[in-house]
């Protein structure tokens, strides 16, 4: 029977039997909502632990993040409306005032056709034109190092690298004091280029690297090998800037394009610019008023375009080359630029990303820069440190506020009734120290080499409302520009005691995971009796169903049985 089929009086008392009974697992359901609150809790406060220790470490010297050293930056000014330039600083720049004039910008090369009668209609040309390079690479050795470096040679390219372009190299050597003898290649303007590892095959570096023991042949994997003498007791430092480096003119293997009779100039373009070239040699291809217009990528004169006929005569009859193969029509030269910097004259390929005309700095020569002047201010630059330090602050504030609210006993009245409400962490005293300990390490003297042992000295103190403030800020902004080195020795000893603190709540096996770990092991143990209780409360209820169905079933019986006799009583 159902227990909707019951007398109500029945149903009323099963279901004040079950409610009782069910108690424990309502206490076990409670404490499940209570270890997900709890576990929330312990999720939050790793996290916000973390981010304070992310902070801390933003205080210490030996750091990656560190951000209290020294630092630039670079403020650039003219005399007129144009921009001229833009500068990036790194921590090896130098604070100094530079002027920087008579800007000639650098030009990519770029030349036309002649014009023709349509652009997208068949020309009737035929023939192979090479372009970006020579039919064949080749180099052409202009010095070598005495029982160093003692001859070049040509080579194939290795997998899919792109082969060296065509420019003047130079291969350098010295003698590291810990690695020994090494050598690296390196362009016209300097520049290191990227070459495959002479003890790793397959992988490429511009660094510096050792030269194979006993010497022989190297093979930069892009389209040039040289060869090292096998004495290493003879071998010679050399360098481009001492002039005394070997030396090579490298030209590259150019890109052969076979046109048909019936490509036009738009399909010549796209053959162009779907071509692969060497470094620094690509050529970029677009039609103009029925005119081919070739560029180079790229600006300098080690980039002019190289353009030729291999077989039939498609560039001269198009009139991109005369006769003699030279370039008929020239819309604009390839050009260096040049500038001069406090006076000394700077000549470079490129516009942009000069990185090596001013240590630790990087110019960005504007489009508007041609003929104007600027000048480029680097100054010291705390702005970094003063960011770390305000930021280590508002998380501080913010991690002790929140162990506050988490770990507090609060006092309620309402209606006169006083009651009081346990935060989820009020049951366990760890936090609470933990709270106690980053307020003593903040507030206590901290012992280390240098002027200032307290952050009360640098201007850093706790408010009223136990909040961390920069109380004093003329004050440590003055002591982020003079005395780094002085106030680093505290931070240092500082950060090195919160982030000792810290390591015991925070990551793998801290205190907080292991009370994650807990509470999880908790919720499993009580989940099992929480399915254990509820299969046994619901065969309890269909038992107390079924006596009280049995019951029911007598007394209806009784009752039956007692309307029987009384008419039997009555009609005699």
């Amino acid at each position: 029977m159902e227990v909707g089929n019951l007398d109500p009086y029945f149903t009323t008392i099963i279901n004040n039997i079950i409610s009782v009974e069910t108690q424990p697992l309502t206490r076990l359901e409670n404490r499940v909502d209570s270890i997900s609150v709890q576990r929330g809790v312990y999720t939050d406060l790793q996290n916000g632990l973390e981010d304070l220790q992310d902070q801390v470490g933003l205080l210490r010297s030996d750091d990656d993040s560190y951000a209290l050293n020294l630092a630039f930056k670079a403020e650039v000014s003219s005399g007129s409306e144009a921009t001229v330039l833009s500068a990036s600083v790194t921590n090896s720049a130098s604070a100094g005032e530079y002027s920087i004039k008579n800007i000639t910008l650098a030009q990519a090369h770029q030349v036309r056709s002649d014009q023709q009668v349509y652009a997208d209609q068949a020309l009737g040309l035929t023939g192979t034109v090479l372009m970006g390079g020579a039919a064949t690479r080749s180099q052409a050795t202009t010095a070598t190092i005495a029982n160093t470096v003692s001859s070049f040679d040509v080579a194939a390219l290795e997998g899919d690298q792109t082969e060296l372009g065509s420019s003047t190299y130079f291969v350098e050597t010295r003698n590291d004091a810990t690695a020994g003898w090494q050598f690296r290649l390196v362009d016209a303007e300097g520049k290191a280029v990227s070459i495959q590892k002479s003890e790793t095959a397959g992988e490429y570096t511009s660094n510096w690297q050792a030269i194979s023991a006993g010497g022989g042949t190297y093979d930069t994997g892009r389209g040039l090998s040289f060869e090292f003498g096998t004495d290493d007791g003879l071998y010679q430092a050399a360098s481009r800037t001492t002039s005394d480096a070997a030396e090579l003119d490298y030209t590259a293997q150019g890109v052969s394009i076979d046109i048909a009779a019936t490509d036009s100039l738009v399909n010549i373009a796209a053959a162009i610019n779907s071509a692969e070239y060497a470094d620094g040699n690509k050529v970029r291809a677009s039609v103009v008023d029925r005119q081919l217009i070739l560029s180079a990528e790229d600006t300098g004169t080690n980039h002019a375009i190289i353009a030729s006929d291999s077989s039939g005569n498609v560039l001269e009859s198009l009139g991109v080359l005369t006769g003699v193969g030279a370039f008929k029509n020239l819309i604009q030269p390839a050009n260096n630029a040049s500038f001069e910097v406090n006076g000394v004259t700077v000549t470079r390929s490129s516009n942009t990303g000069l990185d090596d005309v001013i240590t630790g700095v990087t110019l960005n020569l504007s489009d508007d820069a041609e003929g104007e002047t600027a000048t480029l201010k680097i100054d010291e630059d705390t702005s970094a440190g003063k960011t770390a330090i305000e930021g280590f602050i508002q998380k501080f504030n913010s991690t002790v506020n929140y162990l506050q609210l988490k770990t507090s006993i609060t006092e309620t009245t309402t209606n006169g009734e006083v009651s009081y409400s346990r935060g989820p962490l009020a049951n366990n005293s760890i936090f609470s120290q933990l709270r106690s300990d980053l307020f003593r390490i903040a507030m206590s003297d901290s012992s280390n080499d240098g002027s200032y042992q307290s952050l009360r000295e640098v201007g850093i103190t706790m408010d009223d409302s136990l909040q961390m403030t920069i109380s004093d800020e003329t004050l440590l902004d003055g002591l982020l520009e003079d005395e780094l080195n002085e106030i680093t020795s505290l931070f240092d000893s500082f950060a090195n005691s919160m982030d000792q603190l810290l390591n015991r709540f925070t990551g793998t096996d801290g205190v907080i995971d292991n009370s994650v770990d807990s509470l999880d092991n908790e919720k499993k143990e009580i989940d099992y009796d929480i399915t254990d209780l509820t299969e046994r409360l619901e065969y309890r209820q269909e038992n107390l169903v079924l006596q009280y169905a049995r019951i029911q079933a007598q007394l209806l019986n009784m009752q039956l049985e007692q309307q029987t006799w009384a008419s039997i009583s009555t009609y005699g």
